[in-house]
C-alpha cells in the first residue's frame, strides 16, 4: 500500500480470503481502492472453473481474486502492463454511476466512498 500510484496491493484476509486493492497515493503514503467487483467480459469458462459456479463470479472482493486467480503473488504487480491491468472498456456519464457508503468498514459506514454503475448486476450486494 506503501508502493507508487497504479501497482497492485494484494493481502490475505482472515485467514481465507484474498483482497486486490490499487495504490493510488504517492510513494511511502498509504492509500489504496479496493475492488470489490467487476463485470466479467472474457475468459468466464476459466472464471467459472475456478469458482465452480456460474453465478456471481466476482461481486465481491474476494470471489473476484477467487475467479482472477489474485493472490499474493501478484502484490506489488505494475498494472499499467502486464497480465493483471486495468483498461478502460467503457466510459460511463454522471448520471450512471452511483456513489454510497461503505460496505464492511467499522466506523465510516457513512462516508461516500462505493462507486458503482447503476442496475449493474456484478456490483456486489
Amino acid at each position: 500500500m506503501f508502493g507508487h500510484p497504479g501497482i497492485a496491493y494484494v493481502y490475505f484476509v482472515y485467514g481465507m480470503h484474498y483482497m486486490f486493492n490499487v495504490v493510488t497515493e504517492r510513494d511511502r503514503a498509504a492509500g489504496a481502492v479496493l475492488v470489490r467487483a467487476l463485470e466479467p467480459v472474457e475468459g468466464l469458462d476459466l472464471m467459472t472453473m475456478r469458482r465452480g459456479r456460474a453465478t456471481d463470479l466476482t461481486s465481491g472482493p474476494a470471489r473476484l481474486c477467487q475467479a482472477l486467480s489474485i493472490n499474493r503473488e501478484q502484490n506489488g504487480a505494475d498494472l499499467s502492463a502486464g497480465p493483471l491491468g486495468i483498461w478502460r472498456r467503457k466510459s460511463y456519464d454522471d448520471k450512471e454511476v452511483e456513489i454510497t457508503p461503505r460496505i464492511g468498514v467499522c466506523g465510516s459506514h457513512e462516508e461516500p466512498y462505493r462507486y458503482l454503475v447503476k442496475g449493474n448486476p456484478h456490483v456486489s450486494k
